[in-house]
């Protein structure tokens, strides 16, 4: 997820710095639709389960 985003966030730094290109946007969208299905995926998963140390399971 993190690369994910940091990808998202360099693309975004090149568009504005006027170094975009249809190939950017183009991939900045695919990255978006990941990012969009990564989120996805978390949310199927309760938050609140409690962390248990592998020595005691």
């Amino acid at each position: 997820m993190a690369k994910v985003t940091r990808a998202i966030q360099d693309i975004l730094a090149l568009i504005e710095s006027g170094a975009g290109s249809r190939t950017l946007v183009a991939r900045l969208r695919e990255l978006e639709a990941r990012e969009h299905e990564l989120h996805a995926r978390l949310a199927q998963f309760p938050m609140d389960l409690p962390d248990v140390h592998p020595n005691i399971a």
